[in-house]
Protein backbone atom coordinates (compact mmCIF):
# COMPACT_ATOMS: atom_id res chain seq x y z
CA UNK A 1 0.00 0.00 0.00
CA UNK A 2 1.10 3.61 -0.84
CA UNK A 3 0.10 6.50 1.00
CA UNK A 4 -0.42 10.03 -0.52
CA UNK A 5 -1.32 13.59 0.99
CA UNK A 6 -2.81 15.63 -0.70
CA UNK A 7 -4.63 13.62 -3.02
CA UNK A 8 -7.93 15.67 -4.13
CA UNK A 9 -6.27 17.82 -6.23
CA UNK A 10 -2.98 18.83 -8.33
CA UNK A 11 0.21 16.46 -8.42
CA UNK A 12 -1.23 14.60 -4.83
CA UNK A 13 -4.48 13.67 -6.96
CA UNK A 14 -2.22 12.49 -9.96
CA UNK A 15 0.10 9.97 -8.14
CA UNK A 16 -3.17 8.87 -6.59
CA UNK A 17 -4.66 8.29 -10.20
CA UNK A 18 -1.46 7.25 -11.92
CA UNK A 19 -0.13 4.49 -8.85
CA UNK A 20 -4.19 2.77 -8.90
CA UNK A 21 -3.35 2.86 -12.77
CA UNK A 22 -1.05 0.26 -12.25
CA UNK A 23 -2.94 -1.48 -9.74
CA UNK A 24 -1.36 -0.32 -6.64
CA UNK A 25 -3.69 0.07 -3.50
CA UNK A 26 -3.52 3.87 -2.37
CA UNK A 27 -4.88 5.80 0.75
CA UNK A 28 -5.43 8.90 -0.59
CA UNK A 29 -5.75 11.75 2.09
CA UNK A 30 -6.97 15.23 2.03
CA UNK A 31 -9.10 17.78 3.51
CA UNK A 32 -11.54 18.20 0.35
CA UNK A 33 -13.66 15.26 1.16
CA UNK A 34 -16.06 15.63 -2.07
CA UNK A 35 -13.14 15.78 -4.64
CA UNK A 36 -11.35 12.73 -2.36
CA UNK A 37 -14.33 10.79 -2.53
CA UNK A 38 -14.92 10.92 -6.20
CA UNK A 39 -11.19 8.63 -6.19
CA UNK A 40 -12.70 5.38 -4.72
CA UNK A 41 -15.47 5.15 -7.30
CA UNK A 42 -13.28 5.23 -10.24
CA UNK A 43 -10.39 3.30 -8.69
CA UNK A 44 -11.76 0.32 -6.32
CA UNK A 45 -7.92 0.17 -5.00
CA UNK A 46 -8.29 3.95 -3.58
CA UNK A 47 -9.25 3.91 0.28
CA UNK A 48 -10.07 7.29 0.68
CA UNK A 49 -9.48 9.13 4.03
CA UNK A 50 -10.51 12.54 5.03
CA UNK A 51 -8.28 14.51 7.16
CA UNK A 52 -6.97 17.40 7.66
CA UNK A 53 -2.98 18.07 8.56
CA UNK A 54 -3.52 21.02 9.99
CA UNK A 55 -4.27 19.62 13.04
CA UNK A 56 -3.53 16.35 15.40
CA UNK A 57 -6.62 15.03 14.80
CA UNK A 58 -5.81 14.66 11.22
CA UNK A 59 -2.72 13.18 11.51
CA UNK A 60 -3.62 10.54 14.19
CA UNK A 61 -6.30 9.64 11.99
CA UNK A 62 -4.13 9.01 8.88
CA UNK A 63 -1.84 6.95 11.30
CA UNK A 64 -5.06 5.43 12.50
CA UNK A 65 -5.43 4.20 9.26
CA UNK A 66 -2.32 2.77 8.57
CA UNK A 67 -2.34 0.47 11.62
CA UNK A 68 -3.67 -2.41 10.08
CA UNK A 69 -0.87 -2.59 7.39
CA UNK A 70 2.37 -4.38 8.07
CA UNK A 71 4.26 -2.31 5.37
CA UNK A 72 3.65 0.92 3.36
CA UNK A 73 5.62 0.49 0.53
CA UNK A 74 5.49 4.43 0.17
CA UNK A 75 4.23 7.76 1.03
CA UNK A 76 4.14 10.68 -0.83
CA UNK A 77 3.95 14.03 1.06
CA UNK A 78 1.72 16.29 -1.51
CA UNK A 79 -0.59 17.93 0.76
CA UNK A 80 0.27 21.46 0.78
CA UNK A 81 -2.02 25.21 1.44
CA UNK A 82 -2.07 27.66 -1.72
CA UNK A 83 1.09 29.84 -0.25
CA UNK A 84 0.22 33.51 -1.59
CA UNK A 85 2.71 35.43 -2.52
CA UNK A 86 3.89 37.87 0.21
CA UNK A 87 7.02 39.95 0.57
CA UNK A 88 8.64 39.99 4.09
CA UNK A 89 6.94 42.55 5.14
CA UNK A 90 3.56 42.22 5.06
CA UNK A 91 3.57 38.46 5.79
CA UNK A 92 0.99 37.26 8.27
CA UNK A 93 2.61 35.01 10.71
CA UNK A 94 -0.56 33.52 12.03
CA UNK A 95 -1.01 31.95 7.73
CA UNK A 96 2.95 31.53 8.22
CA UNK A 97 2.52 29.23 11.56
CA UNK A 98 -0.13 26.91 9.04
CA UNK A 99 1.49 26.62 6.56
CA UNK A 100 4.51 25.53 8.12
CA UNK A 101 2.51 23.23 10.31
CA UNK A 102 0.82 21.48 6.69
CA UNK A 103 4.39 21.81 4.59
CA UNK A 104 6.66 20.96 7.54
CA UNK A 105 5.36 19.74 10.59
CA UNK A 106 2.97 16.73 9.91
CA UNK A 107 5.34 15.14 7.35
CA UNK A 108 7.84 15.33 9.80
CA UNK A 109 5.09 13.40 12.71
CA UNK A 110 3.89 11.29 9.81
CA UNK A 111 7.46 9.94 9.15
CA UNK A 112 8.13 9.79 13.05
CA UNK A 113 4.76 7.52 13.48
CA UNK A 114 5.01 5.17 10.68
CA UNK A 115 8.69 4.91 9.73
CA UNK A 116 8.76 1.28 11.11
CA UNK A 117 6.70 0.50 8.23
CA UNK A 118 7.82 2.57 5.48
CA UNK A 119 10.16 1.68 2.63
CA UNK A 120 10.51 4.48 0.64
CA UNK A 121 9.48 8.61 1.73
CA UNK A 122 9.01 11.05 -1.42
CA UNK A 123 9.21 14.50 -0.48
CA UNK A 124 8.18 17.31 -3.04
CA UNK A 125 11.07 19.72 -3.42
CA UNK A 126 11.27 23.32 -4.40
CA UNK A 127 13.64 25.67 -6.21
CA UNK A 128 12.05 28.67 -4.55
CA UNK A 129 13.75 27.11 -1.22
CA UNK A 130 16.96 28.49 -2.45
CA UNK A 131 15.92 30.63 -4.83
CA UNK A 132 14.08 33.76 -3.02
CA UNK A 133 11.56 35.64 -5.78
CA UNK A 134 11.05 39.39 -4.90
CA UNK A 135 7.21 39.60 -3.28
CA UNK A 136 7.53 35.59 -2.45
CA UNK A 137 9.46 35.66 0.88
CA UNK A 138 6.51 33.40 2.88
CA UNK A 139 6.56 30.95 0.11
CA UNK A 140 10.56 30.80 0.13
CA UNK A 141 10.91 30.55 3.79
CA UNK A 142 8.24 27.71 3.87
CA UNK A 143 9.84 25.57 0.99
CA UNK A 144 13.15 25.82 2.54
CA UNK A 145 12.23 24.34 5.90
CA UNK A 146 10.56 21.50 4.37
CA UNK A 147 13.52 21.62 2.08
CA UNK A 148 15.89 21.02 4.93
CA UNK A 149 13.40 18.21 6.92
CA UNK A 150 13.87 16.59 3.73
CA UNK A 151 17.56 16.66 3.35
CA UNK A 152 17.41 15.83 7.36
CA UNK A 153 15.35 12.66 6.55
CA UNK A 154 17.85 11.31 3.88
CA UNK A 155 20.79 11.63 5.69
CA UNK A 156 19.37 10.28 9.22
CA UNK A 157 16.43 7.60 8.39
CA UNK A 158 19.10 5.28 6.57
CA UNK A 159 16.68 2.45 6.67
CA UNK A 160 14.06 4.27 4.65
CA UNK A 161 14.49 5.48 0.75
CA UNK A 162 13.92 9.04 0.96
CA UNK A 163 13.21 10.96 -2.37
CA UNK A 164 13.54 14.45 -2.91
CA UNK A 165 11.71 14.88 -6.26
CA UNK A 166 12.05 18.66 -7.71
CA UNK A 167 9.02 18.60 -9.87
CA UNK A 168 9.66 21.83 -11.45
CA UNK A 169 6.88 24.56 -12.41
CA UNK A 170 3.41 23.13 -12.37
CA UNK A 171 0.51 23.96 -13.44
CA UNK A 172 -1.24 24.54 -10.19
CA UNK A 173 -3.94 27.94 -9.74
CA UNK A 174 -0.91 29.81 -8.08
CA UNK A 175 0.96 30.10 -11.04
CA UNK A 176 -2.31 30.15 -13.18
CA UNK A 177 -2.88 33.85 -11.09
CA UNK A 178 0.62 35.00 -11.89
CA UNK A 179 0.40 34.10 -15.42
CA UNK A 180 -3.41 35.95 -15.96
CA UNK A 181 -2.23 38.80 -13.91
CA UNK A 182 -2.50 41.73 -15.13
CA UNK A 183 0.66 43.48 -13.68
CA UNK A 184 4.09 42.48 -14.67
CA UNK A 185 7.11 41.16 -12.52
CA UNK A 186 9.67 38.54 -12.73
CA UNK A 187 7.90 35.72 -11.89
CA UNK A 188 5.24 36.28 -14.54
CA UNK A 189 7.86 36.54 -16.85
CA UNK A 190 9.60 33.48 -15.52
CA UNK A 191 6.78 31.36 -15.93
CA UNK A 192 5.68 32.79 -19.31
CA UNK A 193 9.09 31.64 -21.01
CA UNK A 194 9.09 28.39 -18.99
CA UNK A 195 5.47 27.87 -20.67
CA UNK A 196 6.85 29.04 -24.32
CA UNK A 197 9.61 26.41 -23.86
CA UNK A 198 7.32 23.48 -22.78
CA UNK A 199 8.59 23.39 -19.28
CA UNK A 200 5.49 24.04 -17.17
CA UNK A 201 3.88 20.87 -16.86
CA UNK A 202 0.82 19.55 -16.42
CA UNK A 203 0.32 17.77 -13.09
CA UNK A 204 -0.53 14.28 -15.04
CA UNK A 205 2.99 14.66 -16.11
CA UNK A 206 4.92 14.69 -12.76
CA UNK A 207 2.06 12.20 -11.07
CA UNK A 208 3.12 9.55 -13.70
CA UNK A 209 7.00 10.29 -12.78
CA UNK A 210 6.78 10.00 -9.10
CA UNK A 211 4.85 6.52 -9.72
CA UNK A 212 7.68 5.98 -11.61
CA UNK A 213 10.13 6.96 -8.66
CA UNK A 214 8.12 5.32 -6.64
CA UNK A 215 7.71 1.56 -8.82
CA UNK A 216 10.37 1.16 -11.31
CA UNK A 217 13.45 2.90 -9.76
CA UNK A 218 15.90 0.50 -8.09
CA UNK A 219 17.29 1.32 -4.20
CA UNK A 220 20.58 1.45 -5.72
CA UNK A 221 20.03 3.94 -8.09
CA UNK A 222 17.76 5.78 -5.33
CA UNK A 223 20.72 6.11 -2.97
CA UNK A 224 23.47 6.91 -5.58
CA UNK A 225 21.40 10.30 -6.63
CA UNK A 226 20.37 12.68 -3.77
CA UNK A 227 17.79 14.13 -6.15
CA UNK A 228 15.54 13.28 -8.72
CA UNK A 229 14.23 16.38 -10.98
CA UNK A 230 11.45 16.08 -13.93
CA UNK A 231 13.08 16.19 -17.37
CA UNK A 232 16.06 15.09 -16.56
CA UNK A 233 15.43 11.39 -15.38
CA UNK A 234 12.20 10.68 -17.15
Amino acid sequence: MFVVTGASSGIGRAVTVALAERDQSVLAVARDSTRLLELPTKYPLVTAIAADLLTAEGVRQVVDACAPHSSIAGIVHAAGTLIEPQAFGSIDTVVLLDEMRVHVMAPIELNQQLQALLSRIVFLDSYSSNDLRVGWAAYSIVKAAAQMAARSAAEELKHVQVIRAFPGAVRTPLVDAVLNSPADSPTRRTFRALQAKGKLYPPDEIGGWIAWLLLDTSDEELTARPTWQYGETF
